[in-house]
């Protein structure tokens, strides 16, 4: 599972990084899951945050398609995103509770699949669902 702290990190990194959209911190949130799990562990932890960003972040930072692959070992600028986002890395303080209860609102009615429903079945279950820790 991984926590908002680690969320938080991870978006802060990429964000400084300044790599389009939020393909690089889906990618790094589910590198960071997997690689906690092969270490057998339930929580992510900041050493899984920090090898995730090097594995998924690393080829993103090619501004030139064509340009050479990056050399191998770690890359400063993701070592420097990583150690200024550390103290950023504070989860937000929960909301604050309203004195009155919220008017109750009816639920909208369920939007309709654009997708056909006879092709939602050849996909997996595992995708028609919220699954993986970092979902």
């Amino acid at each position: 599972m991984i926590g908002e702290r680690e969320r938080l990190r991870i978006s802060s990194v990429c964000a400084q990084l300044e790599l389009d959209g939020v393909r690089g911190d889906l990618v790094c949130a589910h590198a960071a899951c997997a690689l906690a799990a092969l270490d057998g562990e339930r929580e992510v932890g900041v050493h899984h945050v920090e090898r995730a960003a090097h594995l998924a972040l690393r080829h993103r930072l090619r501004r030139d398609p064509l340009g050479p692959p990056p050399s191998p070992g770690d890359d400063p600028q993701i070592d420097n995103a990583l150690e200024q986002s550390a103290g950023d890395a504070t989860p937000p303080p929960p909301p604050a509770r309203p004195s009155a209860p919220p008017e109750r609102v009816p639920a909208p009615a369920p939007a309709r699949s654009v997708v056909p429903t006879p092709m939602l079945s050849c996909l997996p279950k595992s995708a028609l669902g919220a699954v993986g820790c970092c979902v």
